[in-house]
């Protein structure tokens, strides 16, 4: 390792930050490198074609962004897990030759591999079975030596496995992506991997062991074997929803030649339950390459240590984005909503919400006009999708998204602004209760002030028409001006919120009283 200083480098970085078709001067310096060619630039930094004269080779030189040099924790942790890395003694692991600091710039040296990354085979179409097989095998094997001694990749995907003329691959950046996954920066939307191969249990709570690479070579098993990634969705939001919520899809039902009993390999490693995938990458292969010789349907191989555990009984053949998810826990407690702070579970949750919502409106489970409707209900609330259910009586729902409950004992929340006159601005949040006790216990432990012409407050409300009360309303002001209010036949408590000066508690009460009364 080393730290080298110099005017010369800034000639470097300059050439690093530039386009990549003006390249590097040929033997730019880079400490005791000379940069040749800029081979590629990713979210992490650029990789470049590099001469080590004290060596007499040509090496890739990985450099990584400015900003990661900035955070103390990542710089041990690279230097940790880099030097791990570079004790991997596996045929498909890419030896890492050395790694340091350059003026502030953390890189790292590789072999130069002649050949092309997975993701730039499958441009131009999918491989064949066996040669998909082949190709996982390989990467299986890096990773059983990786795991074996505790180093998690982190980041599997078609653009970090190179392939050579001879179809041996090698799987790169290890070290790199778990460094980053485990330093202070994923808080600040750093890339920490890649959301289209992320296991579920990585996108809820950040966290993962080896069984989220063994769900990443899955996710690469079906893009290798069909073209297409296991949920490839239009946007962000739903290659979220597809890995959290979806049956994995059957990839002999996208490609011709591909065997059926590769249906059940690819939904075990996909498994959303870890402790239902295969134990081992090596015993994901082993049954893959069984898979390409066993005519029919065939159930894959059962995870090890695992008595319990078998293949997902669902499959899909693509993400269909109007099935209403399995259940989602709800979040408790009395928490202070942040509009648009919310995790990746509850913005792919408010995708499948909205699709849910905007597709069943022909039902009649959808309010469709501003006023709300309410039937009368039996106090408890019906089985089902919990925001699917909020969702279904909410009016204009398809403005709504999921966030975290404010309520104790809610399950689930949503969120839906809308705009009144005078340029105001309302904040509106639907929360669903178990039992009407859970929802009168939370509205009454509020602190509520008179709303505009009442008497009192909190008070019984009923439509004009109606023979029943339906619920209580009641007004605050605490963080802006309030006003909630129960409807107890649905379970549901909504809090209309706006803030001055453009708004008023009267505004907020009138806008209130315009919609249920």
């Amino acid at each position: 390792m080393q730290r080298a200083q110099g005017s010369e480098l800034k000639v470097a970085l300059s050439l690093i930050v530039d386009d990549v078709g003006r390249g590097a001067v040929d033997g730019t310096p880079f400490g005791r490198y000379r940069l040749t060619e800029l081979l590629g630039r990713g979210g992490m930094g650029e990789v470049w074609r590099a001469y080590d004269p004290e060596m007499n080779r040509v090496v890739a030189l990985k450099v990584l962004a400015p900003s990661f040099a900035d955070d103390q924790a990542f710089q041990e942790r690279f230097r940790r897990e880099a030097r791990s890395a570079a004790g991997l003694d596996e045929p498909h692991v890419v030896p890492i030759h050395d790694f340091g600091e350059v003026d502030g710039r953390l890189y790292v040296t590789m072999r130069l591999i002649h050949g092309r990354d997975l993701r730039d085979l499958l441009n131009d179409g999918p491989l064949p079975p066996a040669r998909a097989v082949g190709i996982i095998e390989q990467i299986a094997s890096a990773l059983r030596a990786a795991h074996e001694i505790g180093l998690v990749h982190r980041d599997v995907k078609p653009s970090n496995i190179l392939v050579a003329e001879d179809d041996f691959a090698y799987l790169i950046d290890f070290g790199i992506a778990r460094a980053a996954a485990e330093s202070s920066m994923t808080i600040t939307g750093a890339t920490m991997g890649t959301p289209a191969y992320m296991s579920p249990e990585r996108l809820n709570a950040g966290r993962a062991d080896a069984r989220a690479d063994i769900y990443a070579l899955a996710c690469v098993l079906h893009e290798a074997l069909t073209g297409q990634r296991p949920f490839p969705g239009e946007s962000l939001e739903q290659q979220l929803v597809g890995h959290l919520t979806s049956p994995p899809p059957r990839p002999s039902t996208l490609q011709t030649g591909v065997p059926e009993a590769m249906d059940a390999v690819v939904a075990t490693g996909m498994a959303k339950d870890p402790d239902h995938r295969y134990a081992t990458a090596k015993d994901l292969a082993q049954a893959a390459r069984a898979a390409l010789t066993t005519s029919g349907p065939r159930e894959a191989d059962s995870p090890q240590n695992s008595a319990t555990a078998g293949v997902p009984t669902q499959f899909a053949p693509v993400l269909n984005p109007t099935q209403p998810p399995p259940p989602i826990p709800a979040s408790s407690g009395r928490t202070k909503l942040v509009v648009g702070a919310v995790s990746l579970l509850a913005v792919a949750t408010a995708v499948v919400a909205i699709v849910i919502a905007t597709t069943s409106s022909s039902g009649g489970g959808v309010a469709s006009s501003s006023r709300v409707s309410t039937a009368r209900g039996t106090g408890t609330a019906p089985v089902g999708n919990p925001v699917s259910r909020l969702l279904a009586v909410v009016p204009n729902s398809e403005r709504c998204t999921p966030v975290a409950s404010a309520h104790p004992g809610s399950l689930a929340a949503v969120h839906c602004p809308t705009a009144i006159s005078n340029n105001g601005y309302l904040e509106l949040v639907y929360h669903l209760f178990p039992d009407q006790a859970t929802q009168n216990n939370a509205f009454h432990s509020l602190n509520f002030v008179p709303c505009p012409g009442a008497a009192a407050s909190p008070q019984p409300w009923q439509r004009p028409s109606a023979q029943h009360t339906e619920g209580q309303v009641g007004c605050l002001v605490s963080d802006g001006f309030e006003v909630m209010w129960t409807i107890q036949s649905q379970l549901v408590t909504g809090d209309a919120r706006g803030q001055p000066p453009n708004v008023s508690l009267d505004n907020v009460y009138q806008w209130w009283a315009a919609q249920y009364q």
